[in-house]
């Protein structure tokens, strides 16, 4: 049974149970966790361990609390679960903590979406130190970022607690301290108990203010305008934007492929030989029935999503005319591949990166002009492994096309166009034939 004042006065049966803790409080014999308020004996190795602390409070001036919330904080992403079901793919909000004075000083958005790390959105709840109401400020400055897949939330109750903020601070540097761990293992228990304490109570808190109903206000764009609430729950403040910000998406239903990294060798062995058969080095068909990775995979990308469909649904023709357009922008003139991919993954398709090496060789199959492929300023040939490497560092790559050739294409399209019996015809066996 946990030794609380309640359990250890029933425990002892003394009439004067509460004035003997208090007494062994004073005399630093226990003393009370502020956790569980549980007692517990007092140590050497914790008396010790405080006294360290103490003295590196001196030498410490400031605290990073955003990243000390960040570090104990249950919340790291937040799902549009209702979005995902619909959409057959995982869309995540990143959560960050930030002072709202911070906050107000913002010039440009992308410090927070483009902080080295991958996200669909970003949740920024915001703390405060002092009693100030800043929700007018606030509602200002997001309609000055104009990005509408961030949602902030904000309490205005202000943190009262840096010196637990500041201690978790020192404990992790006391962690990192491999020299003075070396001479004091004595401690290590003491401080993982320590750290456990203080990592509740700050988690308490940010629970308390960020994620129970009706503790803060949540500020999206609902796709038309601004809105504060105060008693919406941010998944579905996540959902909401979702719905707008990402609205021309196409379902790909396969996680294995429709992510924005792969990592695992067997998904990238079956995506390069998908790709292989798409530019003409085997044949496809085989892929529209079997349970084989290549085939699940070809299926969910080019036949379930529509794309191969004569009959193409709006947000398909959408996104493949991206990459028309792209091509068509580098007739005369060279373009990096970092412009497609943004258009990519970003609004209104939000696609993976994961799926975009096979449309890409897919739209480069339809293309009949000579495309050139550099490397920085060294011209290579286009082959699969080339156009993976162009998804994967694409301000490295870019991609030209001559004059001469795309009149050239363009001229046997519109003969093709006028005087073909076939509507599978390929282009390339009219070129043969005229000339």
């Amino acid at each position: 049974m946990p030794p609380t004042e309640e359990i250890l006065k029933i425990a002892s049966g003394l009439p004067n149970a509460s004035e003997i803790l208090n007494s062994l409080v004073a005399k630093e014999l226990i003393y009370k966790k502020e956790t569980n308020n549980c007692y517990v004996f007092k140590t050497r190795a914790g008396a010790s361990l405080k006294s360290e602390i103490k003295r590196r409070r001196v030498l410490k001036d400031s605290v990073n609390l955003s990243q000390v919330f960040s570090d104990v904080s249950n919340n790291q992403y937040i799902l549009p679960k209702r979005y995902n079901n619909t959409y057959s793919m995982t869309r995540y909000f990143r959560f960050e903590y930030l002072d709202v004075v911070d906050f107000l000083k913002l010039e440009n958005v992308d410090v927070l979406l483009h902080d080295g790390k991958f996200q669909d959105g970003k949740v920024v709840a915001l703390y405060s130190l002092d009693n100030s109401n800043r929700t007018e400020q606030i509602m200002k400055k997001v309609a000055e970022l104009t990005s509408y897949n961030i949602i902030v939330i904000y309490t205005e109750k202000p943190f009262a607690m840096m010196d637990k903020a500041r201690d978790y601070e020192i404990i992790q540097n006391i962690k990192s301290d491999d020299k003075f761990m070396k001479e004091n293992e004595i401690l290590s228990k003491e401080l993982v108990v320590m750290e456990e304490d203080i990592e509740k109570i700050l988690s308490d808190y940010l629970e308390n203010e960020f994620e129970q109903m009706g503790s803060h206000i949540t500020i999206y764009y609902d796709g038309d305008k601004w809105v504060l609430d105060e008693n919406i729950c941010t998944g579905i403040a996540v959902d909401i934007v979702c719905n707008h910000f990402y609205s021309e998406t196409v379902v790909i239903n396969n996680e294995l492929i429709n992510k924005q990294y792969i990592k695992t060798a067997p998904i990238k062995k079956s995506r390069k030989i998908i790709m292989q058969n798409i530019l003409g080095e085997g044949p496809a068909e085989s892929y529209l029935s079997g349970t084989s990775s290549e085939a699940t995979i070809y299926r969910a990308v080019m036949v379930n999503s529509g794309i191969s469909s004569d009959d193409k649904p709006d947000n398909v023709k959408k996104l493949l005319g991206i990459f028309k357009s792209f091509f068509d922008s580098c007739v005369d003139e060279k373009k990096s591949l970092s412009i497609l991919v943004n258009r990519f993954c970003g609004k209104p398709f939000g696609m993976r990166a994961g799926v975009l090496p096979i449309l890409l060789a897919y739209s480069l199959s339809k293309r009949n002009e000579d495309i050139v492929v550099y490397y920085e300023d060294r011209e290579i040939a286009l082959d699969v492994d080339t156009i993976i490497n162009m998804v994967d560092y694409p301000t490295k790559y870019s991609i030209f096309i001559s004059k001469d050739s795309a009149d050239k294409d363009r001229y046997l399209y519109n003969l093709y166009d006028l005087f073909a019996d076939k509507a599978d015809k390929n282009l390339s066996g009219i070129e043969l034939q005229i000339f």
